[in-house]
């Protein structure tokens, strides 16, 4: 049989066909022309055969085979016309197409496709496939080829396993076919290979290839599901996701979860709070690289995991865990999350888990602390608490809750969380016994011991005789008898409750309450006066009897309210009287019949409230008389009743007396005079009565009318400030005796207050001496002297006399030196004068005085002072040599001091550490202070040294630990050394009658360390 098809004007270097023909033919021969050249195609020799995967595989002895040309034919001129002759039997073309490099068919719509006769059963869309398998290495649906030992890839993909994706216009063996120089790349294109029959390029389905995947699908058809992508899709050429993958998958197909264990760990060891695994992490499923794990568990049933550190994967493949802080007796699941090298992990289902158990002991406890409550006659309520005395004990499950009654018993079986149980439907006067057993997972607690319940009895009668036997105003007595009941009765219970009041509509607001007791009588304590109680009593057993009532009236007490307030409590006022007004109480006889009113009149002093004035009255007002002005009052008024009045109760009415004019000035006096001008000088007022507002000083001649005045601020003296200063100088003669008046006013009352008045005589006398002359700021060789204006200046004060005396010092070839008097004069009066005086001889006595002069001079005021010692030049800090033997303390030598020949020196020892420390023993404060003001640091006195012991050189110590010891000048102490920065330093101290001078030399910084202490202790 020889059939021959013409083909269309075909462009290629390689063609492939497909032929059908019946199985019977041992050699089947394809002869393909083209201008003029052939090639001959033997099915025995180069030809690739493609089986049938079908069941139509050997149907009738047909079969498909598949032909490709082995070498190039050069037929890409598009007037090439092709023909294809087949010799044989039984034989039918089925398609010829262009070929690629790899061999696979290439088909462009339109055109280019034939499909001839095919037998019954045959169809040209049977899928084929080389005789190999699909593995799980080949991507994107790859086949596995046994021979090749390589992946047949679909189109779109290439590479060993398939991973390498074309994309949108690549296809065939490493992706070197190109599709098109458009846009639309390998749209509209069909590609056939002997695997996977014939499909679209990837990213296109369709009869002619030219629809483009479905979101959620990619590759050749359309036929690959994309991963597990964040948003759903994915890249439709490549599968790759447009996103992130969902957690715990490996990007980018998203298509595997990140590596997890291939089997879940096993139970090595089991204690009662911990578990000790094995986990075996050879082969782990999934993706990516081991690097890290973490172990997680739960409790069964729980949702959260607990998760322990993570730890790096070692090079051992089996590893033992030991998982700890479990509970005891509790079910766990445990698995192991393996953490990859970038980080993430897969946590899902598919990780293995493991269902283990700790160990626990059964309880062995018979402690329940049951207990009763809500008895009545038919039912009661059982409660229970089994304490836990063992962390080793089984957890409880459930408990079991036994009633017995007689020879019946009933048993329920409740919860953990439930921890009562109630009866009903019980007979009275009947004794139930009650047990509970605890249930664990292994078992039972041994049970509570019998527990006892007597449902209550009969109802007892009304009690007899109910009387009231004494009541007052607040308190009420009832007594009873016991009913007429032939059971037992285990108390009484009174209530009683406010009815009405007997004055006013006013209701009794809550006044009731209850009580119980066993005796046949009570008393009723804080009720509300003059009014009615109903009072009820019933008696119990194991249930309430009714009850038996009785009325009641309280009597007439004190006032329990306070009168009301009036809209104008202040009726009138004045500097020294008052007339306040009030309105009565509510509901005025609810005490009792209304008798009148107490009032108190009170002011605030240091000791308290303080009663002034009080009385009583009908009226609904009173007065009061004799007031200060200018102050602050208080007025208690209180109800009465023939009780008398309650002073928890008050109406509180304040006030202000009114203002008046201040009482007379204070302290006037002449304090300087001339022959035209009289100077005075006073306090303020002791009662103002308001705010100060001037000063009013007149003057007149003694004899005559001719007054002269002039009103002045309140402004204080320059050189009193506690004071009021007021110089005249006019209208006045020379030795004429003249009065001085003062009055003050404020800014409350327009009108001067009396008048303080003074006689004066125009005439100058001498001055006092000046006030406390003191010495300030004093070196060896100055001083500041400073001293204060003299009480009575009795003329004008013009310049003050300074006179200093040199009269002892200790250098005897040095005294005495003289000064002459200085005179300084005084240009304004102020409260305080200073001299600074220069050039004095060190360790030196002098007595300074100082007078004041007017037209003469007066008495002088008088000093002795020392000036200090001078400080040798040659005073020198210690200096550090080194570490002592011990390692402890540090060796410090002293140079030798040519020393003043002063006759008291002390040399004092320092040691200024780091850190705050508190202020040394010292016995004198004056020294105390000059050593803190030279120091000016912490510090703290270790030795003490003479002028004699250091006319050599000494070598001493510091940090050797000795005890507190008391020197001549302060305590001495000589702690260890802590590590740190130290300094050292020497003070001499010295002394001249009452002068001390400091001074010192201190050391660099230098370091005392830890390892100096570290290197003693090795």
């Amino acid at each position: 049989v020889v059939e021959k098809l013409d083909i269309p004007s075909i462009n290629t270097e390689k063609c492939c066909d497909q032929v059908i023909v019946f199985d019977g033919v041992s050699k089947e021969i394809a002869r393909v022309r083209g201008e003029g050249k052939s090639l001959n195609v033997v099915s025995t020799g180069n030809i690739m055969t493609v089986m049938f995967v079908s069941d139509y595989s050997n149907i009738n002895g047909w079969r498909i085979s598949r032909y490709v040309s082995n070498s190039t034919l050069d037929i890409r001129d598009d007037s090439t016309k092709l023909s294809i002759h087949l010799e044989g039997r039984k034989s039918k073309i089925f398609s010829i197409a262009e070929c690629s490099t790899d061999g696979d068919d290439v088909y462009v719509f339109p055109g280019r496709y034939w499909e001839g006769y095919l037998p019954k059963n045959l169809t040209s869309k049977t899928r084929l496939r080389v005789s190999g398998e699909t593995v799980s290495n080949c991507n994107h649906g790859g086949a596995y080829d046994k021979i090749a030992k390589t992946c047949v890839c679909p189109t779109g993909f290439a590479g060993p396993t398939c991973t390498e994706a074309c994309g949108p216009n690549h296809f065939g063996l490493n992706c070197s076919g190109t599709c098109s120089s458009f846009q639309d790349g390998c749209k509209n294109i069909i590609f056939c290979n002997i695997t996977h029959n014939c499909s679209c390029a990837a990213g296109f389905t369709g009869n002619k290839c030219e629809k483009e995947c479905e979101p959620g699908t990619y590759g050749a058809n359309c036929q690959n599901l994309c991963g597990k992508c964040k948003e759903g899709s994915c890249n439709k050429y490549t599968g790759e996701c447009d996103d992130l993958c969902e957690e715990g998958y490996y990007p980018p197909l998203c298509q595997h979860q990140y590596a997890f264990l291939s089997q879940a760990p096993s139970i090595k060891e089991r204690s009662f709070n911990s578990v000790v695994i094995s986990a075996n992490f050879q082969n782990p499923k999934g993706m990516g690289i081991p690097h890290l794990y973490e172990v997680q568990f739960k409790k069964i049933g729980s949702s959260e995991w607990n998760k322990t550190s993570v730890q790096e994967i070692n090079s051992r493949s089996v590893v033992l865990i030991t998982v700890t802080d479990l509970n005891v007796g509790t079910k766990y699941l445990l698995r192991i999350v393996v953490i990859c090298e970038d980080g993430n992990s897969y946590r899902g289902d598919s990780v293995p888990t493991l269902q283990f158990e700790t160990d626990c002991q059964v309880p062995n406890s018979n402690i329940y602390e049951m207990e009763s409550r809500n008895i009545t006659q038919s039912s009661f309520i059982i409660t229970w608490n089994y304490p836990v005395y063992s962390d080793k004990w089984c957890p409880v499950d459930s408990f079991q809750i036994i009633l017995q009654d007689q020879w019946k018993t009933y048993s329920q079986e409740l919860p953990i969380i439930v921890n009562y149980t109630a009866y009903s439907a019980l007979l009275p006067s009947r004794q139930y016994i009650v047990r509970a057993c605890a249930k664990t997972i292994h078992g039972y607690a041994p049970c509570s011991k019998p527990f006892g319940v007597t449902t209550e009895g009969k109802v007892p009668g009304k009690v007899r005789h109910l009387t009231v036997n004494s009541r007052n105003g607040r308190n009420i007595q009832i007594s009873w008898k016991r009913p007429l009941f032939t059971g037992s009765i285990k108390g009484y219970r009174i209530q009683y409750q406010c009815v009405k009041r007997f004055i006013c509509e006013e209701s009794c607001g809550n006044s009731s309450g209850s009580l119980e007791t066993k005796e046949h009588s009570a008393n009723l304590y804080n009720l509300l006066p003059h009014v009615q109680y109903k009072i009820r009593v019933a008696a119990y057993s194991s249930s309430q009897g009714p009850f038996t009532s009785v009325f009641a009236t309280t009597k007439t007490t004190s006032p329990d309210v306070s009168p009301i307030a009036s809209n104008q409590p202040i009726v009138s006022k004045s500097n020294t009287t008052v007339i306040v007004q009030w309105l009565p109480p509510p509901c005025p006889g609810r005490n009792g019949q209304l008798t009148g009113y107490h009032f108190s009149l009170t002011s605030e002093t240091e000791k308290g409230t303080t009663i002034l004035q009080n009385g009583t009255t009908k009226d609904l007002q009173t007065s009061f008389t004799s007031l200060t002005p200018m102050t602050q009052y208080q007025v208690f008024v209180y109800a009465m009743t023939s009780h008398g009045w309650n002073t928890d109760f008050k109406l509180v009415i304040p006030f202000s007396s009114s203002a008046t004019v201040p009482d007379t000035v204070q302290n006037l006096e002449v304090y300087k005079r001339g022959r035209r001008m009289i100077g005075i000088r006073w306090a303020k007022p002791k009662r103002v009565y308001g705010t100060l507002e001037s000063f009013t000083v007149a003057h007149h001649q003694k004899g005559s009318e001719d007054t002269f005045s002039h009103t002045m601020s309140p402004n204080a003296c320059s050189g009193w400030p506690h004071l009021y200063c007021y110089t005249i100088n006019k209208y006045l003669q020379p030795d004429k005796q003249y009065i001085v008046s003062v009055t003050a006013r404020n800014h409350e009352i327009d009108e001067d207050g009396m008048a303080s008045e003074i006689n004066a005589v125009t005439r100058e006398n001498a001055p006092d001496a000046p006030a406390s002359l003191t010495i300030r700021r004093s070196t060896s060789t100055s001083f500041e002297m400073e001293w204060e204006l003299p009480n009575l200046f009795n003329g004008e004060l013009r310049s003050f006399l300074v006179n200093i005396e040199h009269i002892d010092s200790f250098n005897e070839t040095e005294c005495c030196e003289y000064f002459p008097v200085q005179e300084l004069p005084v240009r304004e009066e102020s409260p305080i004068y200073n001299l600074e005086v220069t050039g004095l001889n060190p360790a030196s006595t002098y007595i300074v005085s100082v007078s004041a002069k007017t037209i003469t001079m007066g008495p002088s005021i008088n000093a002795t002072y020392h000036t200090s010692p001078l400080a040798p030049t040659d005073l020198k800090s210690p200096e550090v040599i080194g570490m002592a033997e011990d390692g402890h303390s540090y060796v410090l030598k002293i140079k030798p001091i040519h020393m003043i020949s002063s006759t008291n020196s002390t040399y004092l020892l320092l040691v200024l550490p780091p850190g705050e420390l508190s202020p040394p023993v010292i016995w004198e404060r004056e020294l105390l202070g000059k050593l803190i003001q030279a120091v000016n640091a912490s510090f703290y006195i270790v030795s003490e040294f003479t002028s004699v012991e250091l006319v050599s050189a000494q070598e001493t110590e510091i940090g050797t630990g000795r005890t507190v010891t008391n020197g001549t000048l302060g305590q001495l102490m000589d702690p260890k050394l802590t590590p740190g920065y130290y300094r050292v330093g020497l003070a001499l101290v010295q002394r001249y009658g009452h002068a001390i001078s400091v001074d010192l030399a201190t050391s660099n910084r230098f370091e005392f360390r830890a390892v100096d202490l570290e290197r003693v202790v090795s």
